[in-house]
């Protein structure tokens, strides 16, 4: 037989399975392999962390994205169970009829008296918080001055805004310091806001700076001591008497106001070491150069009584020629304050009515008085003279004749008293009226005359205004005397656009190139405007008045075309009648 070959079969499994043996590597080969493993080992543990930290992060997004889920279902139902809870808040609502009209057309409002807004009443004159702009602001405070409502419903609220120390802007820059927490400027300041923006009432007490402030437990509520003024950006304080007189009456009015609701305030005692400090430097800036004049030697008794002599700065007040007699005269009276200022003050008063005491002297200075506000007052204060020449009058025969000095100083007393006791906190301005008082009392008889009677107390005369301490006489009783001019006007069918009210009367006529303009008055509450030629298209006029009307023709229902040929301006019928008196 051949030769056969016989291939070598494997007896076990792990022989068939294990693979066969390569040939031994070099040794550098070996070593590379090595770190290669180590290093792709490294990365496979650095993967499997990061998806572990991955799957993590996704977990947590998960459990944030579900809790976000559920605060947003949370919020819904809360919104859902407070809209079913709490009902829309409705719009401010006007009470009762409107008082007047103003504008045309779409801007046309409905002024009222009163609103209502969220269950409560606010009415004219009513101190109110209203929401600020933003949230972190203190509310605003304000005064309701007045309340429209437009075409479309809308309801506004015109209010006096006070504002707070730290809102007002000083002209130099920054802010007011605040002596108090209730603090508040006044100001005549005036915005519109709607109606739903007024959170609520409050009060607000308008105290003298030279009262002491109301308890805050007893009284709360803020306090206004000072007027800040928004265009010049200076204070002002409510005492100061050089308002305007339509300001200076509404100050006056909310100040007893809050004097009604409180009941009388105790006086604060000025300070002392600041009054003299002012004092001084008010001397310093008073003070001239001296004049001194040369000695003669040769008369031993001239120098020494000139050397003896203190030198005393001139001041206005020192330049009184008798201020000897006067001054002993208040010290016989023990009417001296104490205060040398007061005292030069009421011997220049004591003086200023001197001249009362003297028969001759008084008619001639009364009859120079009136010539004299007769010369400069011809056309507009011819009814104010008579009424003032009457009121002399009047008061000369009442009157017993004076004496000197014992019915004088009492009333000086008196009157230097009340303006110490009411400007005393102001330097300036007490100087300054009493400069106003010697002036008129000592160019005006009546004046004086009816402060030594007694008739006019030292606290009217203080808040009369110039021309009324010109005339001796009050406002009151200058209308009193004064005739009703409205039976002296042709009345139009004309409505006035202030009081809406039909008492419109014909005041002037002026003859312009392009047409005739008429001057028209209510006399209701005196607002006087020009109209056109429509608005006087049918003329009125009393009864009684038979000597100022014009033509035959009934005035209820005469046209304008029928009368306007006949109409004569007021001013033209005087002149007429004046021409008419000379002619005879």
């Amino acid at each position: 037989m051949g030769n056969r070959r016989f291939t070598q079969v494997a007896t076990s499994d792990d022989e068939d399975e294990a693979p066969p043996a390569p040939a031994p590597p070099p040794k550098q080969q070996s070593s590379v392999s090595a770190s290669e493993e180590n290093c792709s080992k490294q990365q496979q543990q650095q993967q499997r962390k990061r998806k572990r930290m991955k799957l993590q992060e996704e977990e947590e997004e998960e459990k944030e994205e579900e809790k976000k889920k559920k605060r947003k279902i949370k919020d819904k139902q809360e919104e859902r169970s407070n809209e079913e809870e709490e009902p829309p808040q409705e719009d401010a609502k006007p009470i009762g009829e409107p008082v007047r009209l103003s504008g045309k057309g779409r801007g046309r409002k409905k002024h009222y008296e009163s609103f209502e807004y969220d269950g409560n009443q606010y009415t004219l004159e009513d101190p109110i918080l209203l929401t600020p702009e933003d949230k972190d602001q203190k509310p605003y405070v304000a005064i309701i001055k007045d309340i429209t409502q437009s075409l479309n419903g809308s309801m506004m609220v015109t209010g006096q805004w006070f504002y707070r120390p730290e809102e007002a802007e000083r002209k130099g820059g920054g802010s007011w310091q605040s002596c108090d927490t209730r603090e508040l400027f006044y100001s005549f300041h005036r915005d519109d806001v709607p109606a739903e923006s007024v959170m609520h009432k409050c009060v607000v007490h308008f105290v003298p700076i030279h009262k002491q402030l109301p308890n805050r437990k007893q009284h709360p509520g803020f306090i206004v001591q000072k007027v800040y003024d928004t265009v010049e950006r200076k204070l002002w304080k409510l005492t100061d008497k050089d308002y305007e007189d339509n300001k200076q009456q509404e100050i006056d009015e909310l100040v007893q106001k809050t004097l009604q609701r409180l009941g009388k305030l105790l006086d604060i005692e000025p300070e002392e070491p600041v009054a003299d400090q002012e004092d001084l430097m008010k001397n310093k800036r008073i003070l001239r150069k001296k004049s001194i004049s040369p000695l003669d030697v040769s008369k031993e008794e001239e120098t020494t009584r000139q050397g003896d002599q203190p030198l005393k700065p001139e001041t206005p007040w020192s330049c009184v020629n008798n201020a000897s007699e006067h001054y002993r005269i208040l010290v016989d009276f023990n009417a001296l304050t104490g205060d040398t200022h007061r005292d030069k003050c009421l011997e220049k008063l004591l003086q200023s009515v001197q001249f009362m005491f003297n028969s001759d002297d008084s008619i001639k200075k009364e009859e120079k008085g009136n010539d004299n506000s007769g010369a400069a007052n011809n056309g507009s204060n011819n009814k104010s003279l008579e009424s003032a020449n009457e009121c002399e009058d009047k008061v000369q025969k009442s009157s017993k004749p004076f004496v000197w000095p014992d019915d004088a100083v009492p009333a000086v007393v008196a009157l230097e008293k009340a303006s110490h006791d009411t400007l005393s906190s102001d330097y300036q301005k007490y100087n300054q009226k009493l400069r106003q008082l010697v002036f008129n009392l000592k160019n005006n008889a009546i004046l004086a005359r009816r402060l030594l009677n007694g008739e006019l107390e030292p606290s009217i005369i203080l808040n009369m205004t110039p021309n009324e301490l010109k005339e001796g006489l009050t406002a009151e009783e200058t209308t009193k005397k004064e005739p009703d001019e409205s039976q002296h006007m042709q009345m139009t069918g004309a409505r006035c656009h202030r009081c809406t009210e039909g008492k419109v009367g014909l005041r002037d006529i002026i003859h312009a190139g392009h047409g005739d303009r008429y001057q028209l008055e209510c006399t209701a509450c005196g607002h006087s405007w020009f109209a056109s030629r429509d608005e006087v298209s049918e003329l009125t006029i009393d009864a009684s008045d038979s000597k100022r009307s014009v033509g035959t023709a009934p005035w209820a229902t005469a046209k304008f075309e029928d009368v306007e040929k006949k109409l004569v301006s007021p001013r033209e019928s005087e002149k007429n009648d004046i021409f008419n008196i000379w002619q005879v």
